[in-house]
């Protein structure tokens, strides 16, 4: 059993703590509740990732697939985050539970390499099927390659399990 000074500095580190996350959530104009409100209503949807899927035949320089990469990131959580369903309104948004659940969760990412763009291709019309989010991506054509050439497909946030249906077979890159 804990003896009096134990308790004593349990009840004041928690109470420090709270304190604490008022002060800080006034100056923050309130974000830290939002935050945790967010956190808390995040429905369990179980793991979550998003892959990137990068062309290999292009030849592309480990810069310019990174700055693919994340276009492809971006892009894809821009397009759900213009549909974020607005507070006191019922959704039942498969995608934007799956978003939720993956930003709070780590924002987990893998690289994917394909062979061509008809495999880049196939991968965004399985996605496309299955309703799963993606986005690709198209070179605006300012360095190493020809403008509107399509480089990095990105796929989901959405379960493990269903992105793994789509692009379980590719190699890392």
């Amino acid at each position: 059993m804990a003896d009096q000074g134990t308790y004593t500095i349990f009840v004041l580190s928690f109470i420090t703590g709270v304190l604490f996350a008022v002060v800080l959530s006034k100056m923050s104009g309130g974000g830290l509740f939002k935050t945790l409100k967010r956190f808390c209503s995040v429905p369990v949807v179980g793991d979550t990732k998003m892959v990137l899927v990068v062309r290999k035949d292009l030849g592309m320089g480990v810069g310019k697939i990174a700055a693919q990469c994340a276009h492809a990131a971006v892009a894809v959580v821009e397009e759900l985050r213009a549909h974020e369903p607005k507070e006191g309104v019922n959704t039942n948004s498969l995608w934007w539970s799956w978003y939720s659940a993956w930003s709070v969760t780590g924002c987990t990412k893998i690289a994917l390499q394909c062979p061509d763009e008809a495999a880049m291709l196939e991968i965004a019309a399985h996605a496309k099927r299955d309703g799963i989010p993606y986005y690709v991506i198209r070179d605006a054509g300012r360095t190493q390659i020809a403008a509107g050439s399509k480089t990095v497909v990105a796929v989901g946030p959405a379960p493990v399990s269903k992105i793994n249906e789509i692009t379980g077979k590719l190699k890392l890159l």
